[in-house]
């Protein structure tokens, strides 16, 4: 009897699941380019899923909400280091020496919950895979793959957590990414904590982004695939480009040693909470073909951006075919982000310097240097950038020069690169943090006229 109310089970589930094309992945864009438009695009590029649906406005807790236990989050993954050029992390034994460092790489996956922990997410940094993790008590941790991950070819990537001690291990195509045992991170469940009411944190500047100001951040009840779900910053927070496929959401540690690389899409068994196969013939839902208790929970392609993402294209980890040529982003050249205190300058012409200064975390940026992207000048040419405080300020915060930070980098196309504080100066303005509305980062090439951009640090 159980057998035969098995398969009228399956049957049913066969009739009620909305039909597929065999052979699809998702291609992202990771809004290449969208940061030239005034104000960026908003909220596309990208799947949205809910996890938490009373907080969503819907009707109950879906299974995608994985982490309350032991969990595995995998899925298929195809992309470059050039198309996602996220500087790599400063890791030892598989351990960012910046907690956060996984929301500064290439996003793949986003399942932050701002300003209430309970949060993880994938990224892609140097190449290599990061997975982040903030615990309920908010201690965080970013474990670092340690092979490159995005070499234009297809690799299978999961995440395994253990709830009761936060142990993290890391695989690709099977083989083992972190030390032995793997890395212990914060302990207790990650899951989004239910019907809780996401925070009035996402404010953003005036004209800097969307406007934002003041309002919930809304996206914390979702697991976002392609982009940093609250769309902070583009620039600081870089979505994902390349070709993703096959997640799945486990709610239990599926793999402890390697394993062989899986050859096939995978299947629902009972511990499967969500299960994603992007092969929908067309529309925006992308369905859940799970057969999880209290599901489905699906999801949406929210497409959009320049050129428009994501896209479904026959190319899978399964050899259905080659991925379609993609449109070229638009050019840089005479591109002015917004943003308040004049974050960007950009000196028109071909070979001339261009830097973007994108609004960035006080904290951060004392902690692990200002992020500016530089670009314009020819490949191998020595530039200079500096930091500068107001000659007055720096005087009445005692500091030698108004030089508080400088790094010599080499040009090639555009680098993404951090200038650091000296010790000194970042004392000072962690004591005095509203010191630093008056700091400028300078750009200086040969005999050219330098480039300088005000520094936003919120």
């Amino acid at each position: 009897m159980r057998c035969v109310l098995l398969a009228l089970a399956l049957l049913l589930l066969a009739l009620v699941m909305p039909a597929t094309a065999p052979g699809a992945a998702l291609r992202f864009e990771g809004l290449r380019g969208g940061w030239q438009t005034i104000p960026w695009p908003f909220d596309v590029d990208r799947v949205v899923i809910p996890v938490d649906v009373p907080a969503a406005g819907l009707a109950a807790e879906r299974p995608a909400d994985v982490g309350a236990t032991d969990m595995t989050v995998e899925l298929w993954v195809k992309g470059t280091v050039a198309d996602n050029p996220a500087p790599a992390a400063t890791c030892s034994a598989g351990v960012a020496a910046d907690p956060i460092a996984w929301v500064f790489g290439n996003i793949a996956l986003d399942r932050d919950a701002y300003g209430i922990g309970r949060s993880f997410g994938i990224s892609f940094a140097g190449g290599r895979p990061l997975f982040g993790v903030v615990g309920a008590g908010g201690g965080s941790l970013t474990a670092c793959g340690s092979a490159v991950a995005l070499d234009g070819a297809w690799h299978h990537l999961a995440v395994t957590r253990r709830a009761s001690d936060g142990r993290i291990d890391l695989f690709l195509d099977g083989a083992p990414q972190l030390p032995a045992g793997g890395v212990d991170g914060p302990d207790g469940p990650v899951d989004y904590p239910g019907g809780t009411a996401p925070l009035p944190n996402c404010s953003t500047p005036p004209g800097y982004m969307p406007a934002q100001s003041g309002v919930p951040c809304v996206m914390s009840p979702y697991l976002v695939l392609g982009a940093e779900k609250h769309d902070l910053s583009p620039l600081e927070y870089p979505g994902f480009r390349g070709l993703l496929d096959e997640l799945r959401l486990s709610s239990v540690r599926r793999y402890g040693a390697p394993f062989a690389r899986p050859g096939g899409a995978f299947g629902p068994d009972a511990q499967t909470a969500a299960l994603y196969h992007f092969d929908e013939p067309g529309g925006s839902a992308v369905s859940d073909s799970s057969g999880a208790p209290g599901g489905p929970s699906p999801g949406e392609l929210r497409v959009g951006g320049l050129p428009a993402g994501p896209a479904r294209v026959a190319d899978t980890p399964f050899g259905a075919g080659p991925e379609p040529p993609r449109a070229p982003p638009p050019a840089p050249a005479g591109a002015t982000p917004p943003g308040p205190a004049g974050p960007v300058a950009a000196s028109p012409g071909p070979g001339r310097l261009r830097l973007v200064v994108p609004v960035q975390s006080r904290a951060a940026a004392l902690r692990r240097g200002v992020r500016v992207r530089l670009g314009g000048a020819p490949a191998g040419q020595r530039v200079r950038l500096t930091l500068r405080l107001p000659a007055a300020v720096a005087r009445r915060l005692g500091l030698r020069s108004p030089r508080v930070g400088e790094r010599t980098v080499i040009a090639g196309g555009e680098r993404l690169v951090r200038v650091g504080f000296t010790p000194r100066a970042r004392r000072a303005l962690t004591r005095e943090p509203r010191s630093a509305r008056g700091l400028t980062v300078e750009a200086r090439t040969g005999g050219a006229a330098p480039v300088r951009v005000a520094v936003r640090l919120r």
